[in-house]
C-alpha cells in the first residue's frame, strides 16, 4: 500500500518540462514560472519533503515539474547541459493543450525534436529514468495552496 505522504510518480515528460524550465531561466529562488510566463508556482522544501502548487501536485498528488525543476536548480538532481540546450524555449502549455494533455504523444513529438537536434535518445531516456528513480525518496511537505489561475 502506498504511503499517504508519498508523491505519485510523474509522467517522464515532466522531466523534460523541468529541464525546459531550467534552460529558460524560469526558476527563481523557490518560484518556478510557467512556460507562458503568466503563472508561477511556489515550492517549499525542507531537505527531504517538498511541496508545490502546480496542477499535477495539487489535483493529482503527482510530483510536479516545478518541484523537479527546483530540485535541479539547487543541485539536488543532476542537470546535463546538452539537454538544456535542446529543450530551451519549448511552449509546453501550448503543446500540451494542442494534444489535450496526452503526455505520451507530446513526449513522442519532443523525442523527435531531440533526435533531430542530435541527442542520443536512448541516453536521454536513461537520464530521465534516473531522475524519476531519484525523486522517489521525496515525501510531501504539509498542505499546499491552490494553483494559480490563468494561461
Amino acid at each position: 500500500m502506498e504511503q499517504k505522504n508519498k508523491w505519485k510518480q510523474p509522467h517522464p515528460l515532466k522531466i523534460y518540462e523541468a529541464l525546459g524550465a531550467i534552460a529558460h531561466n524560469r526558476v527563481k529562488d523557490n518560484t518556478v514560472y510557467s512556460s507562458s510566463g503568466n503563472k508561477y508556482y511556489t515550492v517549499e522544501y525542507d531537505g527531504s519533503n517538498i511541496t508545490t502548487n502546480d496542477n499535477a501536485a495539487y489535483y493529482k498528488g503527482t510530483f510536479g515539474y516545478s518541484a523537479i525543476a527546483y530540485l535541479m536548480s539547487i543541485g539536488e538532481l543532476p542537470i546535463k547541459q546538452e539537454y538544456l540546450d535542446v529543450l530551451e524555449g519549448i511552449p509546453w502549455k501550448d503543446i500540451n493543450q494542442e494534444y489535450k494533455n496526452d503526455y505520451t504523444k507530446v513526449q513522442e513529438i519532443i523525442d523527435q525534436r531531440l533526435i533531430q537536434k542530435g541527442v542520443d535518445i536512448h541516453e536521454f531516456r536513461t537520464y530521465v529514468k534516473e531522475i524519476l528513480e531519484s525523486i522517489r525518496v521525496y515525501g510531501k511537505l504539509g498542505a499546499h495552496t491552490q494553483p494559480p489561475k490563468g494561461y
